[in-house]
């Protein structure tokens, strides 16, 4: 990563930790929701192959609700 790139996070970084943000907890809600995700999604490829179906295809569930560090919000 290029160091202005690097710097530019690390200033983000603190800001938000400044505005009170808490990037731990922030990460662990997203992961929840994401594992979420991954288990509503298994449950209706399940019904749907019970129904003789094709199951939706999703190999990457990161790119359903990814917000990149540079804009939080």
């Amino acid at each position: 990563m290029r160091r202005d790139r690097r710097h530019e996070i690390e200033k983000r970084i603190a800001d938000l930790k400044r505005e009170g943000y808490d990037l731990a907890a922030i990460e662990t809600d997203r992961t929840k929701a994401m594992n979420k995700l991954r288990a509503d999604l298994d449950a209706i490829n399940q019904k749907l192959v019970a129904q003789k179906m094709d199951p939706l295809i999703s190999s990457e569930t990161s790119a359903v609700c990814s917000t990149p560090i540079s804009n939080p919000r």
